[in-house]
């Protein structure tokens, strides 16, 4: 019987019957009905962008769990761009705004990663704090900038500029190279732990860019500090996503000069000096 009803539930979101789907519901269909490996009824509707099954079936106490790993049923109406169908869940369910998924993504990590515009400015309205990081250590602006969606670096730059983040807590390894960014000094710096630092100035701009090369980690981080107003943004890259190597080439080259011994595990894909 739960088959039954699953699959002419199943059928009446995939083809947009809503009048089919309240009629099934209205005569005890059960709107948690789904077969063994398919989405749950309100996990399909979301997926396939169909608002009007999402409002039935949130009418008939439909649950807000799911059964592929998309995250939340937030977390999946992000990665498609259904503002609308995102405004539906969290007023039914305003927690799902705190939730994450599996790597510690909040929705708007999602968002960002997928390029939507519409919903990434939406999740910040709603409170998603776009300075979190997921368990890779990445927040939505980085996420964005991997996949070159530029109208949304655009929108998380310029709400870091409004909300800068915290000073503390901060990683050790950021909080270690404000120490040389700190000093106007231009070149090279030795930093513990197999990381070395370069600073330039960019008078033009206004701006000194500190770049350092953690090769125990595999990334590098860049502070941009604006002179003027001394406010500093940190970007951080795995070296795996830094399509020119040669930056890090230099760096190991430097690092190597100064009696630093990185681990040869932590330089692959890099010609060695």
């Amino acid at each position: 019987m739960i088959l039954f009803q699953a699959s002419k539930i199943a059928d009446a979101i995939n083809t947009g019957n809503t009048d089919r789907l309240r009629e099934l519901l209205a005569k005890g269909a059960n709107p948690e009905a789904h077969s063994e490996f398919s989405r749950k009824p309100l996990e399909l509707a979301i997926w396939r962008g169909n608002k009007e099954a999402v409002s039935v079936l949130l009418e008939y106490k439909a649950k807000n769990d799911t059964n592929y790993y998309d995250g939340t049923l937030l977390h999946l109406a992000a990665s498609h761009g259904y503002v609308e169908i995102a405004q539906m869940l969290i007023d039914h369910w305003p927690e799902l705004l705190k939730k994450e998924d599996y790597r510690f993504n909040t929705a708007l990590h999602v968002a960002a990663e997928a390029g939507h515009v519409d919903m990434v400015t939406f999740l910040i309205d709603r409170g998603i704090d776009p300075a979190v990081k997921n368990s890779e250590n990445r927040t939505a602006l980085f996420l964005a900038e991997k996949n070159k969606h530029q109208d949304v670096v655009v929108i998380l730059q310029a709400y870091q500029e409004q909300v800068p983040p915290p000073k503390l807590p901060m990683p050790k390894q950021l909080a270690q190279a404000t120490v040389v960014a700190a000093d106007d000094s231009e070149g090279w710096h030795v930093l513990a732990n197999d990381r070395i630092a370069h600073v330039r100035i960019e008078k033009p701009l206004g701006y000194k860019v500190t770049e350092i090369f953690n090769f125990a980690a595999r990334e590098r981080t860049t502070l941009h500090q604006n002179m003027a107003t001394r406010a500093e943004t940190a970007l951080m890259h795995g070296f795996d996503d830094i399509a020119e190597k040669a930056p890090l080439e230099q760096a190991l080259l430097e690092l190597k000069k100064r009696g630093g011994k990185p681990d040869a595990g932590s330089i692959s894909g890099l010609r060695k000096p």
